[in-house]
């Protein structure tokens, strides 16, 4: 073979070996490195390597980080549409309703957030990360009767949770359950929550 031939296929090999590189990449590879750069708060480059990683095999949980990402990036509309396209593939997950109920918080859309909650819920009736959100989507809509009741539920699933504890008592408060509402401030200092003093300070003297 002549010499020249050889140094055209060298070249060859040396231009296309980058996508060769990338054509080999899998899902799992540019789902992990979209993991990856949301820990190091990269959220610009993780959208990338989801949409990639999508571009290869669409998957619930690739759609979940590339929303996860965009939320960070305060595309809101972006997230809920990634929301959505994961609840098409995964439509029994808990998980991805509860989140999508967080979308439309942030979107001060406190129906659409109750009802994603409710549906978070219905999947799964121990999920005390739904109970705490619909409680608080409940408490901005001056519905204090079902946040008590939420925060209830999220105080005996996890009794530990100081910040239930002050969901808690605030409701109680506005509901005149004065002495119910210190009660619930005392359970939250004695975790050591700083602004437990504070509510017993201005509502319990």
């Amino acid at each position: 073979m002549p010499m020249h031939l050889y140094l055209k296929l060298f070249v060859l090999i040396i231009l296309l070996s980058p996508r060769l590189t990338a054509q080999t990449q899998t899902f799992e590879s540019y789902y992990n490195q979209g993991r990856e750069k949301l820990k190091s708060r990269d959220f610009k480059r993780a959208v990338v390597d989801f949409t990639i990683a999508l571009e290869i095999d669409e998957r619930a949980e690739a759609y979940v980080g590339r929303a996860q990402a965009k939320q960070y990036l305060e595309d809101h509309t972006g997230a809920l549409q990634d929301y959505t396209e994961a609840l098409r593939l995964s439509p029994h997950n808990a998980v991805i309703y509860n989140s999508l109920g967080n979308i439309y918080d942030s979107m001060r859309n406190p129906q659409d957030a109750i009802l994603s909650y409710d549906k978070s819920l219905s999947l799964d009736s121990t999920y005390t990360n739904a109970y705490y959100n619909r409680a608080i989507a409940f408490f901005n809509v001056k519905n204090y009767q079902r946040a008590k009741e939420d925060f209830l539920k999220v105080v005996q699933l996890s009794p530990e949770d100081s910040e239930a504890w002050i969901g808690l008592g605030l409701s109680q408060y506005e509901l005149d359950e004065k002495e119910q509402a210190c009660t619930s401030f005392l359970k939250a200092q004695k975790l050591n929550i700083s602004m437990a003093k504070e509510y017993l300070g201005k509502y319990c003297q």
